[in-house]
């Protein structure tokens, strides 16, 4: 399965409900601007997260593909080069990244 769609586990779930209460407790009733990463499991943690606050809150809530996480360990192996560049070729540039 490609990295951008894995999707939150258990842990993950209950780690975005508990980080929602936290913002929640030091926003206040302050309005929000959310900007989340591609990843599905980036809007599964908003959607955790945004029930702690009120729908008037919350002014906006965008995907930015330029909010990724950083993909260390794709090319840790050398001897694994071509069978990364193949997945990467399969699933694009964007989503699978490796500085040399």
């Amino acid at each position: 399965m490609a990295n951008h769609e894995v999707e939150l586990n258990e842990t993950g779930c209950e780690q975005a409900i508990e980080a929602g209460k936290k913002l929640h407790s030091l926003i206040g009733k302050e309005s929000v601007y959310v900007y989340m990463g591609p990843y599905k499991r980036s809007k599964e943690t908003w959607s955790y997260i945004r029930k702690s606050f009120s729908p008037l809150q919350i002014i906006t809530d965008r995907e930015d593909s330029r909010l990724r996480e950083q993909e260390f360990g794709n090319l840790t192996d050398l001897t694994k080069l071509p069978e990364v560049i193949q997945d990467r070729d399969r699933l694009g540039h964007f989503f699978l990244s490796f500085f040399m």
